[in-house]
């Protein structure tokens, strides 16, 4: 909270204003107006608690001469009423002795201060605060209270949460790029939990960034600041289930469970929403990498990449603690989108490619069906003699590292010393290469078979077989029909 506040006050005023600024650091704060109350009691601004109280509180701050309008800013979760130095300047909703008499204020205020109400040096606020109609205790709902240039506090709160908000764009397209990938996937259980995944980050953007979008009343800040934890605990757990889905073979259930009720820990035990939030990622983040962790020993390239990354997430939370769930966290999601938006656009292009060899050899098996065979005689180097061969009497070629093994029409087997792709230069237009070690004679191809992937076989009147891969199948069963 201290960091943000830092980052909150630079963005807010800039360099140059903060000389003019005067926060308050610590107050007296009473049940009643009267100050000299011995209920009344120091304390720190971060443990200023109105949250179902009506209370007076007065601080003093010194304030160093400015030309510049003045305003006193309450950043807190409470209705507000205002004294600076024994001068009522506003109020913010209308603080009252209960629920009924309170009416909300904004959770984010200024107060102007007329020219001449300040004086250099020492100034005294009063306040009368009270919270009411909230729907959970906060641990710290006061962010703020400062004498400070003035301005409008939620356009400089948006220009806080501005960098965050250039990753939305990526997170939306994320999510709609996976959903749309998964329609023709074979497999479709992992674009879609990686569209879930940039739905959620994208969502949780949203309302961490709402507090700079519009000026709401303090009792909405509750419900963002559980939607914000519900949103980090759905990506913890949709996270979760990519990488169990993808790395864990039996019991997955469990497993997944299992990580769960490791993340509900800091959800029951952490007492701000922001540790919360945070600290359940981490526990995911942690439990995933120690799941690819597992398969990554046994040398499983995607597990080390998996491991890696979720490593750097679980790191950059201890790291940057205030700041990670306000800007990290969208920028690592965003920069893991780009490099799976590159990779799947590599896939893309590789796929195109192989789509039209596979068109080519389609189209060179249609034409071979066609026109039958045709009378070619081959020279079949052999272990110490040459012998010729009829083309006509070759069922299939496979090839194997430096040699090719040549099943004949008679039952024979021959090894020709030699490369197929060098072989298949040599061959009618008869012959077809249907896979990377099988040419196939389509004189005797009679029957295909294809199975639930899309791959198929190609069974030859010998009895011999060979694979056909998925994207020439249609080619062939049109051919052979």
């Amino acid at each position: 909270m201290k960091l943000f506040l830092t980052a909150l006050v630079f963005f807010l005023f800039g360099q140059s204003a903060v000389a003019a600024m005067a926060p308050v650091k610590s107050l007296t704060v009473c049940p009643a107006q009267r100050f000299d109350d011995p209920s009344c009691r120091n304390v720190p601004i971060a443990e200023l608690d109105p949250q179902g109280r009506d209370v007076w509180i007065r601080a003093t701050v010194d304030v160093a001469p400015s030309e510049e309008p003045m305003g006193l800013y309450v950043l807190a979760k409470a209705s507000s009423e205002a004294w600076v130095n024994g001068v009522r300047v506003g109020n913010n909703g209308k603080p009252g002795a209960s629920r009924a008499l309170e009416t909300p204020g904004r959770m984010d205020s200024v107060f102007y201060l007329r020219n001449g109400l300040l004086r250099p040096g020492s100034n005294e606020i009063v306040l009368r605060m009270s919270s009411f109609h909230g729907t959970v205790h906060l641990s710290q709902p006061v962010h703020w209270i400062a004498i400070a240039p003035y301005s409008d506090p939620t356009d400089m709160l948006l220009r806080l949460y501005w960098p965050s908000l250039v990753t939305f764009g990526v997170l939306l397209a994320g999510a709609f790029f996976f959903a749309s990938s998964a329609l023709s996937a074979v497999n479709r259980r992992d674009p879609l939990l990686l569209a879930l995944l940039s739905l959620l980050a994208a969502a949780q953007l949203f309302a961490e960034t709402y507090r700079g979008l519009t000026a709401y009343a303090y009792p909405v800040h509750d419900g963002r600041l559980i939607a914000i934890t519900t949103l980090s605990v759905a990506f913890g757990i949709t996270l979760a289930g990519l990488i169990v889905w993808r790395f864990v073979e039996r019991r997955r259930l469990m497993v997944l469970g299992s990580i769960a009720g490791l993340m509900l820990v800091p959800l029951v035990l952490m007492p701000g929403f922001d540790g919360k939030a945070a600290f359940s990622l981490l526990a995911a983040a942690v439990a995933c990498a120690a799941v690819a962790g597992r398969v990554a020993l046994k040398g499983d390239r995607a597990g080390m990449v998996a491991c890696g990354v979720l490593g750097v997430f679980a790191g950059s939370v201890l790291v940057f603690q205030d700041i990670f769930l306000n800007t990290v966290f969208f920028y690592e999601v965003a920069a893991v989108l780009l490099v799976l938006f590159a990779i799947r656009a590599f896939g893309f292009e590789r796929e195109r490619r192989e789509h039209e060899k596979e068109r080519l050899r389609a189209h060179d098996l249609e034409a071979a069906l066609a026109r039958g065979t045709q009378p070619v005689t081959l020279r079949i180097n052999a272990a110490g003699r040459v012998d010729i061969v009829k083309a006509s009497d070759i069922i299939l070629c496979k090839g194997a590292d430096d040699y090719v093994e040549l099943q004949l029409v008679d039952g024979r087997t021959i090894l020709h010393n030699g490369g197929l792709t060098e072989l298949e230069s040599e061959l009618p237009a008869s012959f077809l290469r249907v896979h990377r070690s099988f040419i196939v004679n389509t004189a005797f191809v009679e029957k295909l078979t294809r199975d639930a992937t899309g791959t198929g076989v190609l069974t030859l009147s010998t009895g011999a077989q060979a694979p056909v891969s998925r994207r020439i199948m249609p080619k062939v069963r049109s051919a052979l029909s």
